[in-house]
């Protein structure tokens, strides 16, 4: 039997399971070794549109320029041509999108001039004949894995775009990249930008940053979801939302924005608690251990989900058995559940 790790996978890679090969590509990307490329290359034209897209991103984490033709190709749309399903925006968008972020990232390790002109001139066609905003969308997405600050120009025009998704692309490349003259537009997004998409991509992006100036805009940015008068369909989304914006609050944990959550611990629902225990347990108050582990018991998923990461980021000894009663319990969703399992894979280390 071989002691290569690497061997198991490859054979993977010829499974009829479309799975298992998807499985397969992702082990390979992680194992970064340069010897499976050619291996992945012929996947690239899998039917199945999973498929090719972990091979773009394991094509970008090895980052061999053997892969380049295969990644000009897929970031052209040529194999996404060849998938056996419906022509759906996300399925592009994981195919060409996943391409124009490896081929970012091979131009960041290699700086070959032909990667940046590729991507470069998509970027200006797409913006001059777009019908959707999809394709451009794609090559937004690819932006900011170059490193290279001279991208900042386009995701600041796009972010000022009308299409939403575009604009979504834009604001989540700023907080990638990490230019502080995005924070600008970080702000006003935050501040003004569609509450359930923008305000969410804005807030991820602001808390990379860590600054202490983004307490007022993201604040302001709590104060409008707070009174958002959002329809049933999108409820899950304006949890996650509200979730994600008092996490970039705690990670900043200016004054200002420690005594805004904690005004919020007053509020009368057990989700809106929960939500700002969840940024006091960033900024590493311990004394919200309780309002977390009752916000796991009850209310809505997002903010269980998100009392269990925090309870696990602040290492709560106390926090072990009630997560491990709520991984048995029968109404825990396989969200929940698989957010409970990585938190209690984590507590050995919790008890010095």
């Amino acid at each position: 039997m071989s002691s290569d790790p690497m061997s198991a996978f490859v054979t993977q890679l010829q499974s009829r399971d479309w799975k298992a090969r998807k499985t397969a590509v992702e082990a390979l990307g992680r194992l970064g070794d340069p010897r499976a490329v050619e291996n992945l290359l012929s996947l690239a034209n899998d039917v199945r549109w999973e498929v090719q897209s972990a091979v773009a991103e394991a094509l970008g984490l090895i980052g061999d320029l053997r892969a380049l033709t295969t990644l000009y190709e897929m970031f052209d749309g040529v194999t996404y041509g060849r998938i056996e399903s419906d022509g759906a925006p996300h399925r592009f968008d994981a195919i060409v999108g996943g391409a124009a972020v490896a081929l970012a990232q091979l131009y960041r390790q290699h700086q070959d001039p032909a990667i940046w002109e590729k991507l470069d001139n998509g970027f200006h066609r797409h913006l001059a004949v777009r019908v959707d905003g999809v394709s451009l969308a794609c090559v937004i997405r690819g932006l900011p894995y170059m490193g290279d600050r001279r991208v900042t120009p386009y995701l600041l025009q796009a972010a000022s775009m009308s299409d939403a998704w575009i604009r979504f692309r834009a604001i989540e490349a700023l907080g990638i990249l990490r230019d502080p003259e995005g924070l600008p537009a970080l702000y006003q997004a935050v501040e003004t930008g569609e509450p359930l998409t923008i305000v969410k991509a804005a807030a991820d992006a602001i808390a990379v940053f860590g600054v202490p100036e983004a307490d007022h805009p993201l604040m302001k940015g709590f104060q409008r979801l707070e009174t958002y008068k959002v329809d049933s369909y999108f409820v899950n989304v304006w949890y996650q939302v509200r979730v994600r914006v008092s996490r970039a609050l705690g990670l900043i944990a200016t004054p200002e924005a420690v005594c805004f959550l904690r005004g919020r611990l007053a509020d009368s629902t057990l989700d809106a608690k929960t939500i700002a225990a969840i940024g006091l347990g960033y900024v590493g108050e311990r004394q919200v251990v309780p309002v977390l582990i009752a916000g796991l018991k009850e209310g809505h998923v997002t903010t269980q989900v998100g009392a269990v990461e925090v309870l696990s980021a602040l290492r709560s000894p106390e926090a072990i058995l009630p997560l491990q009663q709520r991984l048995a319990s029968h109404d825990a969703t396989p969200e929940l559940r698989e957010a409970i399992r990585q938190a209690l894979e984590a507590s050995e280390g919790w008890i010095d």
